[in-house]
């Protein structure tokens, strides 16, 4: 097992049983993890730091983590012929429908809204992989109707055996290229989704994410445009009202769904597409979905201070992430204050929209990839460059306009200062909140 992060430790505690001979490699392990392992499993042999390439080499299997590149140059290529994810050995293993659901961005959202609709609707349903408990956490529950779960390109990259009821690729965005070879290699780990899977679901309006497949293996699709196929789901202007349709079929007003950025109700979009392979009708859905809360960080409303709104998107580690959560604020304010930085992972430079780039007043730049951010946008936009977040909110107070939005939508990872977004979202709130503006 390469890695000790929550994923490791998940492999660990399903191997133990079954493996007599098990080792636990980390290069860089956190302290707490390694106490939680050594507590747990005192008889699992572990190497931290240096790597026992013989070993390795005698290894059967070797289970990598998420976030452990193969592609390394210190992997041989024999090595990766016995590599595989924690997600290939839980298809191995369950015996619940699955339902899989990947793509750049809204991934862990869509997930939640499917497992929170299916749990409304009376299913046993359990939810994680890439979002919440590991997916090999999820096989101790019993008599389960539904598994959701949400991966990442890491894990399926190395994952063959998965044969989901339902799969989807949401959408598809320059991301992780610090860990895939190129963009053709996510695309195509993303694609692994699809393989095997008995119902496909497409986003008609990501034609590259599902060019590959014989046209009679989609089941339906969902996109912001008006449907072109009986099956898919999409929107119509019906008596002045944007409403979600199937076909010709008129479903729900999207007033009804509180969803009012674009991305937003294509995340309600994708869960229809899924309930309806699930052969769950439509009105069934609107009932079932009350209740459910937003992921947090994610375009997450922090509060009205000093005259201005103030969003938290730091999930938005990339920028098509960042453009759909700006794009929809645009819609709502004249003006914009981005704040975003961190380390950039695109290989490619990236432009705002003409029509977006007229509502940002100011994009305030921090972290280590600062400069990079600069060169893209100072020309066209006013960019100023400061040392950290609290820095940025700072600075937006003092020159945003009332009746503005200022919103943390970093388009980058948040490791060169941060542990994770979820800390960078978390001490973005607590500096808005606590008098700093």
């Amino acid at each position: 097992m390469i890695g000790i992060g929550a994923t490791g430790r998940s492999v660990v505690r399903y191997l133990v049983p079954q493996v007599k001979d098990l080792c636990v490699f980390d290069k860089h392990p956190d302290s707490e993890a390694v106490s939680a392992l050594v507590m747990e499993f005192p008889e699992v042999r572990t190497a931290f730091g240096d790597i026992d390439w013989a070993y390795i080499n005698a290894a059967q299997y070797i289970i990598m983590s998420p976030g452990v590149c193969p592609y390394d140059p210190m992997w041989q290529d024999h090595h990766r012929q016995k590599m595989m994810s924690d997600i290939e050995l839980f298809a191995h293993a369950v015996s619940a429908p699955v339902i899989a659901i990947t793509g750049s961005n809204g991934k862990s959202t869509v997930a939640a809204l499917v497992a929170h609709t299916l749990k409304k609707l009376g299913y046993a349903v359990a939810l994680g992989g890439n979002f919440g408990p590991p997916a090999l956490d999820l096989l101790s529950q019993d008599k389960l109707d539904y598994v959701v779960l949400e991966l990442s390109s890491f894990q399926l990259a190395l994952t063959s055996s998965l044969r989901p009821q339902v799969a989807t690729v949401l959408n598809y965005s320059p991301d992780h290229l610090d860990w895939h070879r190129d963009m053709a290699d996510y695309l195509q780990a993303k694609q692994r989704i699809f393989s095997g899977a008995q119902h496909v679901v497409v986003n008609r309006e990501a034609p590259e994410t599902y060019s590959h497949l014989n046209p009679t293996v989609i089941s339906c699709g969902f996109g912001s445009q008006e449907p072109q196929h009986p099956e898919d789901f999409g929107l119509r202007i019906i008596d002045g009202a944007c409403t979600v349709v199937q076909g010709d079929k008129p479903l729900i007003k999207q007033s009804a769904l509180e969803a009012p950025l674009t991305f937003q109700l294509l995340n309600h979009l994708a869960v229809f597409a899924v309930l309806d392979c699930l052969r769950i009708p439509a009105a069934s859905y609107l009932p079932a979905v009350g209740g459910f809360e937003a992921l947090a960080h994610r375009c997450a409303y922090v509060g009205h201070y000093d005259g201005r709104d103030w969003y938290n998107d730091s999930k938005a580690t990339n920028s098509a992430a960042m453009l759909a959560a700006v794009s929809g604020l645009a819609t709502r304010y004249p003006h914009i204050i981005l704040l975003a930085g961190g380390v950039w992972k695109e290989k490619d430079t990236m432009v705002f929209p003409t029509p977006l780039a007229r509502h940002i007043q100011c994009v305030i730049l921090f972290g280590r990839d600062a400069k990079i951010l600069y060169t893209m946008w100072h020309e066209q936009h006013d960019c100023v460059m400061v040392k950290d977040l609290r820095a940025a909110v700072a600075y937006a107070a003092t020159i945003s306009a009332e009746q503005a939005a200022v919103i943390l939508s970093p388009a980058c990872a948040s490791f060169d200062q941060f542990s994770h977004y979820q800390q960078r979202g978390t001490s973005f709130v607590d500096i808005v909140k606590n008098g700093t503006v």
